[in-house]
């Protein structure tokens, strides 16, 4: 739910233009103290507003709106569990430890997998297919239109948020930043700012995003830090010690390393399958 849906004072969405000295500036033209002038508020407003919380989506801890990352090294188990997330928040129930209240529209994008891998997961996880979570599978959109998803780029950004809003989508899996996210230097803080806003602009709309991400040799999300900044939750999978999986599926310990909901602070699950 938007905060602007609970509010009784009108929100500015068309300020006629106002004279600007140099019409070039970004924001040249627009009426920036009515529109500050709306969105202040007083300690006491801000104290007493009526707004509902957020809605959570799966156990206490991944709410509407949220930023998470799903971290590992190859071969640990980032996608299986990636999938049994949207396919849970898709349909309502149980993954691990934590339970989805209900069925919400779910939208996985994968960037890297093979379809045949990708359908094969889907199969083992999914016992009755649920048209509640949407898929776009890269080698499905190159086979039927020629193009490739980079989100880097402003122009995609806004036609996947119109699509998210188009299809009523609450939660967006994202698998994974490498594959996904072309033309980002991984360690460059400054060049997470072509990725941030869109984040931040699908928050403010109530979607929820799930980035699936590589780790470091030494055992850390790979890339800069900054991505953290805005994320409720990081969770970092890791092998249980003398662990040894056979036939289809994954096994893997989470542990969250970021969890800004104190009231649900899972150091770390149980031995988890995924199959």
């Amino acid at each position: 739910m938007n905060v602007n849906d609970l509010l009784d004072e009108p929100v500015i969405r068309d300020v006629p233009d106002m004279d600007a000295a140099d019409s070039s500036q970004p924001g040249a033209g627009t009426d920036w103290d009515a529109i500050l002038g709306a969105a202040t508020i007083t300690a006491t407003e801000l104290a007493e507003l009526p707004i509902a919380p957020r809605e959570t989506i799966l156990g206490k801890w991944f709410c509407a709106g949220d930023l998470g990352f799903i971290f590992a090294p190859r071969g640990v188990g980032k996608t299986w569990l990636a999938m049994m997330f949207a396919l849970t928040i898709a349909t309502g129930g149980k993954a691990g430890p934590w339970v989805a209240p209900k069925g919400r529209r779910a939208f996985y994008l994968d960037g890297e997998m093979a379809f045949d891998l990708s359908q094969q997961r889907y199969r083992a996880l999914c016992k009755i297919p649920s048209d509640n979570l949407l898929f776009i599978h890269h080698e499905i959109m190159f086979g039927r239109t020629g193009k490739v998803l980079n989100l880097t780029s402003p122009l995609v950004q806004e036609a996947l948020f119109q699509h998210a809003i188009k299809n009523k989508v609450e939660v967006m899996v994202l698998d994974n930043l490498s594959c996904l996210f072309s033309g980002v230097k991984e360690n460059d803080a400054d060049s997470w700012e072509q990725i941030l806003p869109w984040l931040l602009q699908l928050r403010r709309h109530g979607i929820a995003v799930v980035i699936v991400a590589h780790a470091r040799r030494n055992g850390l999300m790979r890339g800069t830090s900054r991505r953290e900044d805005a994320a409720a939750w990081i969770l970092s999978l890791s092998e249980p010690a003398g662990a040894t999986t056979t036939g289809t599926g994954a096994r893997f310990v989470a542990r969250f390393v970021i969890n800004i909901d104190w009231s649900d602070r899972w150091k770390s699950t149980p031995d988890m399958r995924c199959s």
